[in-house]
């Protein structure tokens, strides 16, 4: 199994509990990502909020609890949209 399709069974991995879903684990696919030819960049958007831009597309996400880690759903269907935009998620 190459890469891409690792980071597409983690993607779909975390699509199966939206509601338990941790930044890091978002951080680490964008990370991936980046090391395998897309274009991504992040800088913090708050005290809570990361901004990430992959390719042209870009992507908050907000923990909303000092401390807290774990994302609220509809971050994490945002992420899961822009994954089937790249076509790394159906």
């Amino acid at each position: 199994m190459d890469e891409t399709e690792k980071i597409k069974e983690c993607i779909r991995e975390i699509a199966g509990r939206v509601n338990n879903v941790l930044e890091s684990e978002i951080a680490q696919i964008m990370s991936r990502l980046g090391k395998n030819g897309y274009d991504v960049k992040s800088r913090p958007a708050g005290d809570h909020a990361v901004l990430f831009t992959i390719n042209s597309l870009s992507l908050s996400i907000c923990t909303h609890h000092r401390g807290g880690k774990q994302l609220k759903a509809p971050y994490v269907r945002r992420f899961l949209r822009v994954m089937s935009e790249l076509e790394l998620y159906e």
